[in-house]
């Protein structure tokens, strides 16, 4: 028998190629999306709070480093790169369709072997339109908004709506900001 520590190095090995494997299958098994939040917070132990929901069809690379609010929903059909880290905050609404790469290639790499990591956070109350991507080290701050097909290579202020490819400010949003999203039935994407 190996030390405690090698036993408990094996078994997290296990349990990130178990959960590896589940995130993998998400789309094909757990249809259902009671039963695809139950095994995403109970057997793959992903920290998603309460009243949050992800759709079908998400890509996670790796669920350690995945972290969600509570109220918020994940649309169908993302990527999500990681590695680098991913928080997501109270009361978001990510669209579908989009991109979210928190790792990338060294470019001074001379085996193009090396990544950089590069945590995304996307602060309470923001949404992401369909169809767009968010590029490592990125922050979204408080009620952002970013539209549809949008690329976003840096930081976006609170309450600021960006748009392009880059992203770019093209107007203020109201401060105002005060709902509650909370839709855990999902009959819209079945």
């Amino acid at each position: 028998m190996g030390t405690m520590a090698q036993r408990r190095s094996l078994s997290q090995r296990l349990r990130g190629r178990f959960a590896t494997y589940l995130l993998r299958f998400n789309k094909l098994v757990f249809f259902s999306n009671g039963l695809r939040m139950f095994v995403y917070r109970r057997l793959i132990g992903m920290p998603i709070g309460t009243d949050s929901i992800i759709w079908v069809g998400n890509r996670i690379n790796l669920a350690d480093n995945f972290v969600i609010g509570n109220n918020s929903i994940v649309g169908p059909n993302n990527v999500f790169l990681a590695r680098g880290g991913i928080k997501i905050g109270n009361n978001v609404n990510l669209s579908g369709f989009g991109f979210f790469i928190s790792q990338a290639h060294d470019l001074d790499s001379d085996d193009f072997t090396r990544t950089t990591l590069a945590p995304i956070k996307i602060c309470d109350h923001a949404w992401v339109a369909t169809n767009v991507t968010i590029l490592p080290g990125v922050e979204l701050g408080e009620g952002a908004v970013v539209a549809a097909g949008s690329v976003v290579i840096k930081d976006v202020p609170p309450y600021s709506v960006v748009a392009g490819n880059p992203a770019r400010v093209v107007k203020k949003r109201t401060q105002e900001i005060n709902y509650l999203i909370k839709d855990t039935k999902g009959l819209k994407w079945l």
